[in-house]
């Protein structure tokens, strides 16, 4: 039974922190050449770029939801490597939560490309906190099994 809870939880952070990231690339890959790599790996692999209405939701997902899949993938990646014990959560979200501000920062002084825009600390901070309520649902049912 231990060997099948493990598969599941290994499935289950697998799933989470894989799926946003290759989401959030593809959304780069498709929709955006802003960046050197996307605009080289289109010109190389000959994807064309995907062009879709000017809205409202077409700026969400062009410019916050990769930032908010990578949010919730970070913060699935420390909770995985801290064991998510539901004492630490805290602990993630400020972890995370750092990290997602440093990454904004080092944009707004320059050291890294992008553009600071304070809208994405509060969106990714938003997403470190739906992770952290999925996380603690996954675990709490799964020490409700374990029981």
């Amino acid at each position: 039974m231990a060997d099948n809870q493990e598969y599941k939880s290994a499935i289950f952070y697998f799933f989470h922190i894989v799926l946003p990231i290759v989401m959030g690339f593809f959304i780069y890959l498709f929709l955006r050449d802003t960046t050197l790599m996307t605009a080289w790996l289109r010109k190389s692999l000959l994807i064309p770029k995907v062009t879709i209405p000017d809205t409202a939701f077409s700026a969400f997902v062009l410019f916050y939801l990769p930032d908010i899949l990578w949010a919730y993938s970070l913060t699935f990646t420390i909770a995985l490597v801290l064991q998510s014990a539901p004492a630490r959560h805290f602990g993630i979200l400020i972890a995370s939560g750092s990290i997602e501000t440093s990454v904004e920062v080092l944009q707004k002084i320059g050291v890294i490309g992008g553009t600071f825009d304070f809208l994405d600390i509060l969106v990714e901070v938003a997403a470190s906190i739906v992770a952290l309520r999925i996380i603690n649902r996954f675990e709490r049912r799964k020490n409700e099994k374990d029981s």
